[in-house]
C-alpha cells in the first residue's frame, strides 16, 4: 500500500498531511483563541499541539 502525500491540489491550495516540519505552523494556529473560537477545544500550548501531531503525521 502507498501512502499519498498530496490529498489534493488545484492551482492556488495543496492539501496535504501534516509533517514534522509543520510544528511550529500548527502551533502558530492552533494556540490563537481566535482561530479556534468555534472549535470543540481550547487553544493548545506547543507540547499539546506536537503529541496531536503525532498521531496526524504520514
Amino acid at each position: 500500500m502507498t501512502t499519498r502525500k498530496i490529498i489534493a491540489e488545484t492551482e492556488g491550495l495543496i492539501l496535504r498531511r501534516y509533517q514534522k516540519g509543520d510544528l511550529q505552523d500548527l502551533y502558530e494556529y492552533l494556540s490563537d483563541a481566535e482561530v479556534v473560537a468555534f472549535e470543540p477545544y481550547e487553544p493548545l500550548t506547543l507540547k499539546e499541539v506536537k503529541e496531536e501531531q503525532k498521531w496526524d503525521i504520514c
